[in-house]
């Protein structure tokens, strides 16, 4: 992703957090008018690209308390 000098562009940066993001998401429940759509990558890259998703997915994997026992 970097280039010679060891850059990253805006662009590959936001690609590679959507990628990490999508790494997280284990299922979903999402439907649109022809019912349920389908959990694979490429859905879920293109879910995750809508700004406030991706802030709420981004998140919720930031709060260390999702992932523990629950009480």
């Amino acid at each position: 992703v970097a280039d010679e000098d060891g850059m990253i562009s805006g662009e590959a940066l936001a690609k590679v957090r959507i990628q990490a993001l999508a790494r997280l998401v284990l299922k979903w429940e999402v439907t649109d008018d022809d019912g349920p759509v389908a959990f694979n990558t490429k859905n879920l890259v293109l879910f995750l690209r809508t700004k406030w998703i991706e802030q709420q997915v981004a998140d919720f994997a930031g709060d260390r308390r999702n992932f523990g026992p629950v009480s």
